[in-house]
């Protein structure tokens, strides 16, 4: 996941990458995301950001 300073919150960048991998079929269907914990701590450094991603409907 590629995170910019862009002033679009975190969980809305990581939201629209999982959306367009899911158009471009780089994420196929029943394909496990990364675990809330791999993201925040080695991605984003954000545990709560991480859970707002997951618990929101793409």
């Amino acid at each position: 996941m590629d995170i910019i300073s862009s002033g679009e919150p975190i969980y809305s960048q990581i939201t629209g990458q999982i959306k367009n991998k899911i158009i471009t079929g780089d994420l196929k269907a029943g394909e496990a995301l990364l675990p809330v914990a791999v993201i925040a701590f080695t991605v984003i450094s954000c545990f709560i950001s991480c859970k707002i991603i997951y618990n929101k409907e793409i």
